[in-house]
């Protein structure tokens, strides 16, 4: 396996402003290959809803769903906790749960661009199975309640 590239974190902190200043918000994805999570920084700053974090889900399949978000926020859609929306993945749907503070330290790149803030939100975008079942239903696939872990 190939070693991470190791870039200074002034120069990530530079990309990341330069991604919300020309898209509004940066998409970071990290987390080990068996639980990995992408995350939205910038998103409430530039639109005033919050950022979102995707678990377990393939990174370019997260960025594309993120990216999603952040432009129908930009156009003044807006969305709310615990209900159903299906515009970010075709033919299944996805709630949105709000992420407990307890797990915020988990998104450093959204720390550290909040620092100066007492107040801002998080988001999960809770994915289904395949068969569009979500975790908290009966019969949710096994294999995804083991990588799509539940900051809520």
């Amino acid at each position: 396996m190939e070693e991470p590239i190791k870039r200074p974190v002034e120069k990530i902190r530079l990309e990341i402003l330069k991604h919300i200043e020309d898209c509004g918000c940066s998409v970071i994805h990290t987390g080990s290959s068996d639980a990995p999570y992408t995350y939205s920084v910038g998103v409430e700053f530039t639109t005033g809803q919050p950022d979102i974090v995707i678990a377990g889900a393939d990174a370019r399949v997260a960025q594309t769903i993120i990216n999603n978000y952040c432009s129908l926020a930009k156009k003044g859609e807006t969305f709310e906790c615990d209900k159903p929306y299906d515009k970010f993945i075709i033919s299944l749907g996805i709630f949105f749960k709000p992420v407990l503070k307890k797990h915020y330290k988990k998104f450093n790149a959204l720390n550290w661009f909040n620092s100066g803030t007492s107040h801002y939100n998080i988001w999960q975008l809770v994915l289904p199975d395949k068969v569009g079942k979500f975790p908290w239903e009966i019969n949710f696939s096994k294999k995804l309640m083991a990588i799509q872990k539940l900051y809520y």
